[in-house]
C-alpha cells in the first residue's frame, strides 16, 4: 500500500485514472455524508486535512520511526493514531463546527 502511495505522489501517469476516478468517487460520497447529516459546511476540508495527515505520517515513518516523540515503530502508536483519527472525526460530524 505504501508503495502505491509513493508512486500515486510521484506523478507516476498510469495511476492517473485511478486518481481521478477515487477523487471522483470520494468527493461523491462526502456529499452524500454531508446531506445525511443535513450539513452545508466545509466538512470537505477537515476530512482532506486528516486523509493527508494520515499519508503523511505513513510515508514519514518509513524512514523515520518518531514524530513528535511518538515512536511508530510501535504497533500502539499505530491504534493510538487510529483511535484520534476517529475522535476528530467524530468531533466534526457532531459539532459541525469546522
Amino acid at each position: 500500500m505504501q508503495e502505491l502511495l509513493v508512486w500515486e505522489l510521484s506523478g507516476h501517469s498510469s495511476f492517473k485514472g485511478i486518481i481521478e476516478e477515487r477523487e471522483r468517487i470520494g468527493h461523491k460520497l462526502q456529499e452524500e455524508l454531508n446531506k445525511f447529516l443535513d450539513r452545508d459546511s466545509d466538512n470537505n476540508m477537515s476530512i482532506a486535512i486528516i486523509i493527508s495527515a494520515i499519508n503523511y505520517i505513513v510515508l514519514f515513518t518509513r524512514q523515520y520511526h518518531k514524530i513528535n516523540g511518538i515512536d511508530f515503530s510501535n504497533p500502539e502508536a499505530w491504534e493510538r493514531m487510529e483511535a484520534m483519527i476517529s475522535k476528530y472525526v467524530d468531533f466534526i460530524f457532531d459539532n459541525n463546527c469546522l
